[in-house]
């Protein structure tokens, strides 16, 4: 009843939300008055042109050395790009889903096989995140709905000198919309679908002063049931309920002064993650508790992927928000912007990952975080155009704190005496500061060099404990550490214009993830520090355009050597006693290639295709390491590719139908390191279709769309303890849903 009663109250948010983005249309523009985009075009059906920040100043997608992955607004829109982490289907060698054990939005992205596969406080990602040019310092909380989105960049490949920390594989670059300062405007979007989905979007934009000052607030809310069931209690799992609001304030302080301000919030109160028991071993711990207790074995593990037997935990709440102001000064050649930003976290979830109604493991986590952020940037040019710099500073301060609650087996102390669970919280301060610069210099026509470097001061405080609240003992009493870290990041490279339309290039750059301290620690002497993981990537570029722009190819090979890998470690202390430690203690080598292809070989057809190759290879490993120089990479496909076709209907006055589909494929994936069976996910492709009808005017629009089309069931996440506590479990990707949208623009 009470679940009836909150879904009775969301919905009522989402009719109101509608009603008062209707009223807010007629407040802004007389319907006559309403501006659209003009009618199509065969000119506007040749390849859009888009403008990244990938460098920290505007330039052209193709005019960019760098190995980039760019969607606009409109990219997001056609490819049913809800959340972040569905951008991973649509960019090769680029793999993005939620974590298996720390919730829908806790992130974990890997790029050309490097990320992160924990969500811990300590565990830094190894692809940084930036909205707005404002870092994310946290997985938690980096998947989250994308609300008014200009473009999306995913760069491939280290970003050390430009991005800074924890840049090593790759950034993805988030843009915001401006408001407009001289035009009011807005939109209304509705979506209903599969598992009673009700879904609302909202925007509206007004100038306050004409051509000085403008203000923009975004809504977004998304509700579904859960397409998860928990078999002896009829929960649900995997269910959406989120809101999320966007608002802004563009202000023209002067002709060259301008200053933004921004202010995000997102809070979702859902169910757990869908879980589902994959494996149970015979580990001691599972031995112990049948033998003494109840048996736990293969008959608590559906058949169906999307049912469980669980009956813990079953929760996830997030709340994040934060304010961003932006200023921007020209003159002459020169603009100096500085980007100050606060952001706060909250992430509370609970969860029963053993798929029984026994209790295995039981877990609750409650995360704090709040970090401050100050950059400064000086760009211009110099030489009559000829060299183009930008340099600048760097400021972060990031307070950090989270406790962990775990039952583990607690049924064996009364029956035995052993006594597992635990309670874990700690707490991180980071300082990091940097410096930073990067050039480049016309040598010839067509010919430019470019010169980056950045330093990089880092020091973090840890503060933990471990206690055993069954027994009321602390294996690991209060224990403070701290450790510093500094880091040189360099790039160089050059790229040669052949034609005005192929550019090829060549580079050679550095990155480093972040080092820190082991948050699994089960006694005081594992609470040890372990230094940053480092890379060197080479690189050979072509970006080019064909038939008049009719034919856009962009092709790029890598090679990385990656050292210093984080990896769990089994070794002896100094009195000789077992320790399980991070350190750093692999080397691997990682090479590929990434193509991409778009083509608009006739009036409203669009095609394009995307494919990546990754040969990842551990070429050292410490002895005592959880890995061996066969084991594969995490998270990191072979082979990697994604097709799309879209065309578009004439339909005389009921405007043009445009039909698309998408089919994105992903070769085995191993979850996990141990590349066990049961946290592997053999090769698979999702199919997406959509149908737009959409009139001439653009004001109107009506979407019909499936996603899954084939109802693949493949894992999205898997977490294995078979050798620890005896059993595995994945995360399923979202069955077949269809959905229709309404939307309005005014």
């Amino acid at each position: 009843m009470k679940d009836q009663t909150q879904r009775f109250i969301m919905r009522q948010h989402h009719v109101s939300l509608l009603a008062l983005a209707a009223g807010l249309s007629g407040l802004l523009v007389e319907p006559a008055e309403a501006t659209a985009p003009d009618a199509p075009s065969d000119e506007q059906y040749s390849i859009e042109e888009i403008t990244v920040t990938a460098r920290k100043r505007e330039e052209k997608l193709q005019d960019t050395p760098v190995s980039i992955v760019a969607l606009s607004g409109e990219d997001i829109a056609r490819r049913q790009i809800v959340s972040l982490a569905d951008v991973g289907q649509h960019a090769p060698n680029v793999q993005f889903h939620a974590s298996g054990v720390g919730g829908r939005n806790s992130g974990q992205a890997f790029i050309r096989g490097v990320g992160q596969s924990d969500y811990l406080l300590t565990t830094d990602p190894g692809i940084g995140v930036y909205v707005d040019g404002v870092y994310l310092a946290r997985s938690m909380g980096s998947i989250f709905d994308l609300v008014d989105i200009e473009r999306i960049e995913v760069l491939r490949g280290p970003q050390g000198t430009l991005y800074g920390k924890n840049t090593i594989g790759g950034a993805i670059n988030i843009v915001s919309t401006k408001p407009s300062l001289t035009e009011a405007s807005g939109m209304v979007e509705g979506r209903v679908g599969r598992f009673s989905r009700l879904d609302v979007k909202a925007k509206a934009e007004v100038p306050l002063i004409a051509d000085k000052l403008a203000a923009k607030v975004a809504l977004s809310t998304r509700d579904a049931e859960g397409f998860g069931t928990r078999l002896l209690t009829g929960e649900e799992q995997g269910n959406e309920n989120s809101a999320a609001v966007q608002a802004s304030l563009r202000w023209m302080a002067d002709e060259d002064v301008e200053v933004t301000l921004s202010f995000d919030k997102t809070r979702v109160r859902e169910t757990f993650s869908q879980v589902h028991l994959e494996e149970i071993s015979e580990a001691p711990l599972v031995g112990l508790y049948n033998m003494f207790v109840a048996p736990y074995d293969a008959s608590y593990i559906t058949e169906n992927p999307y049912e469980s037997y669980a009956t813990g935990g079953n929760r996830n709440d997030l709340d994040v928000w934060g304010v961003n102001g932006t200023l921007e000064w020209s003159f002459g050649n020169t603009t100096l912007k500085s980007i100050t930003a606060y952001r706060h976290l909250k992430s509370v979830f609970e969860t029963d990952p053993d798929g029984s109604p026994l209790t295995i493991v039981d877990e609750q986590d409650d995360n704090r975080q709040r970090q401050f952020t100050q950059e400064l940037q000086l760009s211009g040019t110099t030489f009559d155009d000829r060299l183009k710099w930008v340099v600048g500073a760097y400021y972060l301060h990031e307070n950090a704190q989270g406790t962990i609650d775990v039952q583990i087996y607690p049924e064996l102390l009364p029956a035995i005496g052993l006594d597992i669970s635990r309670r874990i919280e700690a707490k991180q301060i980071t300082r990091s500061t940097s410096l930073y610069g990067q050039a480049s210099y016309a040598l010839a026509d067509g010919l430019n060099a470019t010169l980056g470097l950045r330093y990089t001061h880092e020091k973090k405080r840890y503060d933990t404990s471990l206690y055993l609240p069954l027994s009321d003992v602390f294996l690991i009493d209060p224990t403070r550490r701290s450790q510093d870290w500094n880091s040189m990041s360099p790039r160089f490279g050059l790229d040669y214009r052949l034609t005005p339309e192929v550019m090829v290039y060549a580079s050679a750059a550095s990155g480093f993830k972040s080092g820190g301290f082991n948050g699994r620690s089960s006694t005081a002497n594992e609470v040890q520090p372990y230094a940053p993981e480092k890379l060197w990537s080479y690189e050979l570029g072509l970006k080019s355009d064909w038939l008049d722009n009719r034919l856009r190819v962009n092709l790029a090979g890598f090679y990385n050597d990656y050292r210093d890998i984080q990896f769990m470690l089994s070794t002896a202390d100094e009195d000789g006693v077992q320790v399980v430690l991070v350190q750093n203690a692999a080397k691997a080598r990682v090479m590929g290639a990434e193509l991409e292809v778009t083509a608009a070989p006739a009036p409203r057809l669009l095609l394009s295709a995307s494919a990546g190759l990754i040969d990842a290879e551990f070429t050292d490993v410490a002895a005592g390491a959880a890995i061996t120089t066969a084991s594969h990479f995490a998270s990191t496909p072979k082979f990697s590719s994604s097709v799309s076709a879209e065309y578009g209907v004439p339909l005389g006055d009921w405007g043009t139908l445009t039909l698309r589909g998408d089919y994105s494929y992903r070769s085995r994936i191993y979850y996990e390191v141990n590349n066990l069976p049961a946290v592997t996910q053999n090769g698979y492709g999702l199919l997406n279709l959509q149908a737009t009808l959409e009139p001439e005017d653009g004001r109107y629009a009506l979407i019909l769309a499936m996603t899954n089309v084939a109802d693949k069931r493949y894992k999205s996440t898997a977490v294995s303890t078979l050798d620890s506590l005896g059993f595995a479990s994945a995360q399923y990707g979202r069955p077949r849903e269809w959905s229709l949208t309404a939307r309005v623009r005014f």
